[in-house]
């Protein structure tokens, strides 16, 4: 079993009002009532990862886990549909990077407008004699800033641009 500590930062980020008036990919956020996913009725970033699982789940398997939110029955994963998805653990439930070459599965996923931002900062595994694992969480510094999304230039400005 493995000791280990795992140190992460928040990143909270305010929104000017009229960045709702912006696209999604321009703003790089969506709105939890920016909603284009099928397993909850609400956008998060989890969210949108678990939909994305279960759309890599139908792709490589034809079927989706039984714990799947909003799948009809006969789209859950019988004997051969489990044993496919054990087949293909590492591409389904490891996330990676846009950039990285690792095996895994890439979710493009905009972050949360409303939440704050967690990152991993550093973790570090020790091996442990114990029967048990511990992981300890904490924070690498207190948050001590919050930055803000403006919208500089919107829609009716380069409508203006436009007729002069």
């Amino acid at each position: 079993m493995l000791l280990g500590k795992r140190y992460i930062t928040l990143k909270n980020i305010e929104n000017d009002a009229a960045a709702r008036l912006i696209a999604p990919k321009k703003r790089e956020c969506r709105y939890i009532d920016e909603n284009i996913l099928t397993v909850y009725p609400y956008y998060s970033y989890t969210a949108c990862t678990v939909q994305c699982r279960k759309n890599a789940q139908m792709h490589y398997c034809n079927c989706a886990n039984f714990f799947m939110p909003n799948t009809p029955e006969e789209k859950k994963c019988n004997i051969s549909g489990i044993i496919c998805l054990n087949n293909n653990l590492q591409a389904l439930s490891v996330l990676k990077a846009r950039w990285s070459q690792a095996n895994g599965l890439y979710c493009d996923c905009l972050p949360s407008c409303t939440e704050a931002e967690i990152s991993v900062v550093k973790d570090f595994i020790e091996p442990n004699t114990q029967k048990y694992s511990t992981v300890g969480i904490g924070l690498s510094t207190l948050p001590s800033e919050r930055y803000r999304r403006n919208v500089v230039r919107g829609v009716l400005d380069l409508v203006g641009m436009s007729l002069d």
